[in-house]
């Protein structure tokens, strides 16, 4: 079997995701909780003959501005956690497809084709072996068995001949 290595920019995303699943719902209860809070009228009255200029929002108008981005920005994380769901449950299928994704049998050698007469195949080869040949028809794990076996048998490496 090909020997593969872990994704490591998939690896960083899984811990990323694993700090958001913590900040998030926290993230989430804050804006809820402040979006409580606002209602728009001042806490406090103008006093000492304070005036409010016309370039100044008042305090419903900032209120409802605020209300308006606090609004917008657990649309946007309630939005981006969902995408984000639904992209990683994507990928999962199409790797799914892809693992399960063999050419056809009948135009494409197979490991296993290249061990039916060989000396001692039944000792070390794998008659089920679906891996692509890469060296004497064989794939590198059987090629290395095959290799172990003769060498322990006394008999000599077989001549090889690179995989078409």
């Amino acid at each position: 079997m090909t020997r593969t290595r872990n994704d490591v920019a998939l690896e960083a995303a899984g811990l990323l995701l694993g700090n958001l699943a913590v900040k998030l719902p926290a993230a989430i209860a804050t804006l809820k909780r402040e979006l409580d809070i606002i209602d728009g009228y001042p806490s406090t009255t103008l006093g000492d003959g304070m005036s409010r200029s016309t370039a100044d929002l008042t305090s419903v108008e900032r209120a409802a501005d605020a209300r308006w981005r606090m609004s917008g920005n657990l649309d946007d994380l309630r939005d981006m956690a969902t995408t984000i769901v639904e992209l990683i449950n994507t990928m999962a299928t199409m790797t799914d497809r892809a693992l399960g994704t063999r050419a056809p049998a009948a135009e494409v050698a197979r490991c296993r084709d290249a061990q039916a007469g060989r000396d001692g195949a039944l000792d070390w080869g794998d008659a089920t072996c679906e891996e692509l040949p890469t060296k004497a028809a064989l794939c590198s794990a059987c090629y290395q068995r095959e290799r172990r076996w003769r060498i322990g048998a006394g008999l000599a490496e077989r001549d090889t001949v690179p995989a078409a």
